[in-house]
């Protein structure tokens, strides 16, 4: 499950999602959640249901809020379906091909049920951040605690304590051939 909040604007949205059509192997194995500010979703709805994907996006109307976090992220977590759920932006766009297979590969080496995937972006690797922009965790993990994000942190830097959290558990699977465009 990839969820994200978003603005609505067209050509950012289409190149995440077409990038996201390209390059997945299993595109029926995944969805979109994605929380527009309320009076964004008509306008959004216009065009996007021109377009036809392989993937399901389902769109979530939300009152204007400054607790990222929780009103759109941990929101839209716990509104989906599958068993790795990742924080997504729509500034974003996935890279790598056959991303997906690689990514359930290394999960069923390591055999775990809780765990974050530690997942590199472009912004990760200019800034030489030590944590992923974009977390993303197992159903369970996220089960486990009751939140995607670290629900404490109503914006940034909830992907960094998120990952401080797994880190101290010692629980990151590092994904070293996947590589998010941000």
């Amino acid at each position: 499950s990839i969820v994200l909040p978003s603005l609505g604007n067209k050509e950012l949205l289409l190149k995440m999602l077409e990038s996201f059509e390209r390059t997945t192997r299993n595109p029926r194995s995944i969805e979109f959640l994605i929380a527009l500010d309320v009076g964004n979703i008509n306008k959004v709805l216009e065009w996007f249901d021109r377009e036809n994907y392989s993937f399901r996006v389902t769109f979530f109307e939300r009152k204007v809020t400054e607790d990222f976090t929780n009103d759109y992220y941990n929101f839209l977590a716990n509104r989906s379906i599958g068993e790795n759920i990742i924080a997504f932006n729509d500034d974003a766009w996935m890279r790598t091909q056959d991303w997906d297979l690689k990514i359930m590969k290394e999960i069923k080496a390591y055999g775990w049920s809780v765990y974050m995937l530690d997942i590199p972006d472009t912004a990760r690797i200019k800034y030489r951040n030590t944590f992923p922009c974009f977390p993303c965790v197992s159903r369970r993990a996220m089960n486990t605690l009751g939140w995607l994000l670290h629900k404490d942190v109503p914006m940034y830097p909830a992907d960094r304590v998120t990952t401080e959290v797994y880190f101290n558990a010692k629980r990151i699977i590092p994904i070293r051939n996947v590589l998010i465009e941000h």
